[in-house]
C-alpha cells in the first residue's frame, strides 16, 4: 500500500466537476511549491550555518596550533634557561671548590715549607735520606713485627733486639736572608 497524498483529503463527492479537482490540484502544486522553496531555504541556511562551523573550526585548529607551537617554544626554552642556571651554578660551585681546595694545598704547602725549615724538618729530612724514616713506617726493620696494627721490636732469630741509634742533630746549613748592601 502507497502512501497517496490525496488520502489526507477529505472525500470528494460524486458529482464534484473537473474545475474543483483543478483547483484542488493546483492548491496541491502551490502546497508542494512552498514546501520546495522552504527546503531549499532551509538548505541554503544549513549550507550557511555549515560554511560559518568550518571558518570557526579552522580559525580555531589555526588557534590550536598557534597556542601548541608557542607552548613547545615557551617549554623548550623553560628547559633551556633551567640547564644555563644549572651550568652557571655548577661553575660557580666549581670554582669556589677548586679555589677552597688551591687555598688548602698551599697552606698545607706553606706549613710544610714552614717545618722543613725548623730544626726537626731538618733533623727529619736527614733521618729520611738515609732510609731510616721508610723503615720505621714500614715497619721493616730487623727483628720488627706488626702485631694488633702496632710495630714493635721483637726478638730476632739470633735473639737479639734491634733497634735504632739516636743520632745528633744534623748539621745542615743554615739558610740565611740575604743583607741588603748599605
Amino acid at each position: 500500500m502507497t502512501n497517496d497524498p490525496d488520502d489526507d483529503l477529505p472525500p470528494l463527492p460524486e458529482d464534484v466537476g473537473v474545475d474543483v479537482l483543478t483547483a484542488r490540484m493546483e492548491r496541491l502544486e502551490d502546497t508542494i511549491l512552498r514546501g520546495v522553496s522552504r527546503i531549499e531555504q532551509l538548505e541554503a541556511s544549513v549550507t550557511q550555518q555549515t560554511t560559518t562551523i568550518a571558518k570557526g573550526s579552522s580559525l580555531l585548529e589555526h588557534q590550536v596550533h598557534r597556542f601548541t607551537v608557542h607552548s613547545l617554544w615557551s617549554f623548550g626554552g623553560g628547559i633551556f634557561l633551567a640547564a644555563l642556571a644549572l651550568l652557571a651554578v655548577g661553575v660557580a660551585i666549581g670554582q669556589q671548590w677548586g679555589r677552597q681546595e688551591g687555598y688548602d694545598e698551599a697552606s698545607t704547602e706553606n706549613a710544610a715549607a714552614s717545618w722543613g725549615a725548623t730544626d726537626e724538618g731538618r733533623w727529619a729530612y736527614a733521618f729520611a735520606q738515609t732510609g731510616d724514616l721508610a723503615m720505621i713506617r714500614n715497619c721493616t726493620g730487623k727483628g720488627w713485627e706488626v702485631s694488633k696494627g702496632t710495630c714493635s721490636p721483637q726478638a730476632a732469630p739470633d735473639r737479639m733486639i734491634y733497634g735504632w741509634h739516636i743520632i745528633d742533630r744534623p748539621t745542615l746549613p743554615v739558610r740565611r736572608k740575604a743583607r741588603k748592601p748599605a
